[in-house]
């Protein structure tokens, strides 16, 4: 489910989250649900090499803390250029 909930925020199809272009919690939840699919799918698969499932770790921790601060160039460009918008 998050990752469908990011998967929303990076396309665009869903904007109404980014108010006043500080919240990137959407664009985080993404991330979280690429790290959660990958753990299972490494950890489902026997035989998987171990640094695949470690792998999955890292993008989930680097998903929980994207739901806080999301550097620039991981966001969307309508996202960007939303943001640029809403400082002026």
């Amino acid at each position: 489910m998050p990752f469908i909930i990011g998967l929303l925020g990076y396309t665009g199809l869903w904007r109404r989250w980014a108010n006043d272009g500080m919240n990137v919690w959407v664009l985080g939840f993404f991330w979280i649900g690429i790290g959660l699919f990958w753990i299972g799918a490494s950890t489902s698969i026997p035989g998987t090499p171990a640094w695949l499932m470690f792998t999955g770790i890292g993008v989930l921790v680097v998903g929980a803390s994207s739901v806080w601060y999301l550097p620039p160039p991981l966001t969307p460009k309508w996202f960007r250029e939303a943001r640029r918008s809403w400082r002026r």
